[in-house]
């Protein structure tokens, strides 16, 4: 007997010989582990990344999250959702859901659907990596305003490294509590900010635009003691050497041109000292020292930068990253 025509007979791979009915596929042990994390991490950062979206809630502002519409709520609870529904089918070994339809449906198209699947899985994740490396580890940044002149001109651009300025952590305590009061480890990386680093931050309360990037120069370090006379800079008693300036730039305890200080006074600084608060309200000062997890920041234009002699001293925690190229 031709065992090959008889219909119903199982072939060790369990498909039926001349059935008819294709062989499905499950996914592989191999992309139910990364596919299915990839899934469920993009709608845990997606989410969270929704409600920054609502006004007051920039990277660095507390309580982010809390004057979120209803709609973004939604949203992101929408976003939450589906991303850990598809994680969790995917890693509990979910096909296409055509196996009942296998007479239908033929092998090619089984395949075909799997192969699309995969390719949005991997380019969701790509954009995941895009996404972290801008976060956490190199930035393209416009410096506006004259600030830093001669040294960085209004309108160019530059690139900022943050690894060595702290590790900047992704917002993803949606739905397990409020947003992190920093977006950064405040204790990582001080260590690697140098004296004369250009260093690129953002301020909350020092303008309404709460993306506005601030550009200056590194001129003080936690501990140390500093005092500007005689239109120098002092650094524990000796004079701060800065061939970066044009020789004849005089440093004065205030800026020519008024600047006015910090207001409203971003919650973030109740993590520091008092004296950090003062400063953010009434300026640095023509001498003092250094408070810890702070620094203190100078313009290159020294006649019109709005920094340290204006809005105090500088929380690490705020600084995104230092300028790889001058």
């Amino acid at each position: 007997m031709n065992i090959a025509r008889k219909e119903g007979i199982q072939s060790t791979a369990g498909a039926k010989i001349g059935s008819g009915a294709p062989p499905v596929k499950p996914f592989s042990h191999r992309f139910r582990l990364i596919g299915g994390f990839i899934l469920f991490y993009s709608g845990w950062f997606f989410a969270n990344a929704v409600l920054h979206l609502a006004p007051g809630t920039g990277d660095l502002t507390v309580p982010a999250g809390h004057e979120a519409s209803a709609l973004l709520w939604v949203l992101a609870s929408v976003l939450l959702i589906v991303g850990f529904a598809a994680g969790a089918w995917v890693f509990a070994g979910g096909g296409l859901g055509f196996e009942s339809a296998g007479r239908s449906i033929s092998a090619d198209a089984l395949d075909a659907g799997e192969a699309l699947f995969k390719i949005a899985a991997f380019a969701l994740g790509l954009v995941l990596i895009a996404l972290h490396i801008k976060v956490c580890v190199v930035e393209r940044v416009e410096v506006a305003g004259n600030s830093m002149y001669p040294t960085l001109k209004n309108g160019e651009v530059i690139w900022i490294e943050k690894l060595s300025t702290g590790l900047h952590v992704p917002d993803l305590s949606f739905p397990f509590g409020g947003l992190t009061p920093t977006g950064k480890l405040p204790e990582y990386g001080l260590a690697n900010i140098d004296r004369g680093d250009v260093v690129v931050f953002r301020y909350p309360g020092v303008s309404e635009d709460q993306n506005d990037y601030y550009i200056k120069r590194v001129i003080a370090l936690p501990g140390e003691e500093y005092e500007i006379a005689g239109g120098r800079v002092y650094l524990n008693g000796q004079e701060l050497p800065e061939p970066y300036l044009p020789t004849s730039t005089l440093t004065r305890a205030q800026p020519r041109y008024d600047q006015p200080a910090v207001y409203p006074l971003p919650l973030e600084l109740n993590l520091l000292p008092a004296d950090v608060r003062q400063s953010a309200l009434f300026g640095a000062g023509r001498r003092g020292r250094v408070p810890p997890h702070t620094i203190l920041v100078m313009g290159d234009n020294r006649e019109l930068s709005r920094d340290s002699r204006s809005i105090g001293f500088i929380p690490v925690f705020f600084i995104l990253g230092v300028a790889l190229a001058e």
